[in-house]
């Protein structure tokens, strides 16, 4: 739960790689039923693949982890409402990206 937190406030500072790590370790310590950091997994590869300073690797690495938590994500949770739910905010992510520069 801790790591959730501490995952999420991250996030809102903008730290998205870090707050990539607390999520995936919230996810290890509680790897059944732990939807919240599995859908803050998925914001912050979504967040981390709009950034145009990721190095090629850490794109692998970052598709890796968007697909684990993506299909985890769907055995937790209605499929469809997962896919909706990323979808609309993949682009609403990209949208203000695209406004703010």
């Amino acid at each position: 739960l801790f790591h959730s937190k501490y995952a999420e406030i991250l996030y809102s500072l903008g730290d998205f790689a870090t707050a990539r790590k607390y999520f995936a370790q919230s996810i290890e310590l509680n790897p059944d039923r732990n939807a919240r950091a599995l859908f803050g997994l998925t914001m912050c590869t979504v967040a981390i693949a709009n950034c145009s300073k990721s190095r090629p690797e850490d794109k692998t690495h970052n598709t890796e982890l968007y697909q684990f938590a993506l299909n985890k994500l769907q055995a937790v949770v209605a499929p469809g409402a997962v896919r909706d739910t990323l979808a609309r905010w993949r682009a609403d992510s990209v949208a203000a990206t695209s406004t703010a520069m």
